[in-house]
């Protein structure tokens, strides 16, 4: 048991200093690991101010590089701006030449207008004063009226119509003269009229001028329905008034019964009247005969005219159909 002791003793005695030694070196290792842990944190430390330091130089660059980026954009408005400016400078001035070169374009063409109109004012006086001066010298023209379209125009008349064409003849019967048919027989009286247009036709003709009614004593109705059923077919119509007779002159008792001058001009009253109501030309003869002294009364029956042959009252009816 002592021998065990002992060893027990002896045991510790040798374990003791080695737990010595073991105890320094755990010592100096935490001593070592406290050196080496503080010489980490100033490296760190050293480490994030050298960081700081660099974030701070980054910093400062990024504000310098803001601070020229924002002089430069500002300098880059500004020039914009005044180059704008500067546009628009020029392109007011440019409007206000062109206004001014405008304007001065048309003062050019007022005062050439105006030249132009006081010399076309002077020369349209001077072609007035001459259009004057012509007038003063030559007589007033008028244009001729334009000639009716009559178409086939027929005439029928009497004993005095015959004597516009012939000194001996007694009748005419389909004879042209002057473009006109002309019907004519020594003493008929409106029952010629119906002969004439039965034999010819209504439809071959468009125009009827008469000098009929000297044989009719003064009574113009026997023509009245057949001059009316003209109209409604569409014909025209010109009628003649009778001529004047001379009452001295009429050769026997039937004749100043029958053709005195009342009674020429009581027919024509009627037919005058009519020829009004119905828009039918008039031709007046009696008016044109009393007042010519070229053509007078046959001194031997009163009723006819001379010299024979009479043309120039053919030539008053066809000049009085126009």
């Amino acid at each position: 048991m002592k021998k065990r002791i002992l060893a027990i003793l002896i045991g510790a005695m040798l374990i003791l200093p080695g737990c010595g030694a073991a105890k320094e070196n755990s010592e100096a290792v935490a001593n070592a690991e406290v050196s080496q842990s503080a010489e980490m944190e100033g490296e760190a430390e050293e480490a994030e101010s050298t960081d700081t330091e660099s974030i701070a130089e980054i910093d400062g660059k990024e504000d310098a590089e803001s601070a020229v980026n924002t002089s430069e954009n500002e300098n880059v408005g500004k020039t914009a701006e005044d180059a704008k400016l500067a546009e628009v400078g020029n392109s007011a001035a440019g409007k206000e030449k062109a206004d001014n070169n405008s304007n001065k374009k048309e003062s050019v063409d007022t005062e050439a207008q105006t030249k132009k109109s006081d010399s076309s004012t002077a020369e349209d006086q001077s072609k007035e004063t001459e259009s004057s001066k012509s007038e003063a010298t030559e007589p007033a023209k008028t244009e001729a009226p334009a000639k009716v379209d009559y178409g086939r125009i027929l005439f029928v008349g009497d004993s005095r119509s015959v004597d516009m064409f012939s000194g001996d003849q007694s009748r005419i019967y389909g004879e042209i003269h002057d473009g006109i048919t002309v019907y004519a027989e020594d003493a008929r009286d409106y029952t010629f009229l119906i002969e004439v247009m039965s034999s010819v036709g209504t439809e071959n003709f468009d125009t009827l001028v008469s000098w009929m009614g000297a044989n009719d004593y003064g009574n113009f109705a026997n023509y009245q329905p057949h001059y009316e059923g003209l109209l409604k077919e569409g014909k025209r119509l010109i009628l003649c008034t009778v001529g004047p007779t001379c009452d001295e002159a009429l050769a026997n008792d039937f004749d100043r019964s029958h053709y005195t001058n009342d009674l020429q001009i009581a027919y024509n009253n009627s037919l005058v009247a009519w020829a009004n109501a119905n828009g039918v030309k008039v031709i007046d003869l009696y008016s044109y005969l009393a007042g010519n002294t070229d053509i007078t009364l046959d001194p031997a029956d009163g009723i006819h005219y001379q010299p024979r042959p009479t043309g120039a009252i053919w030539g008053r009816i066809v000049s009085g159909m126009y």
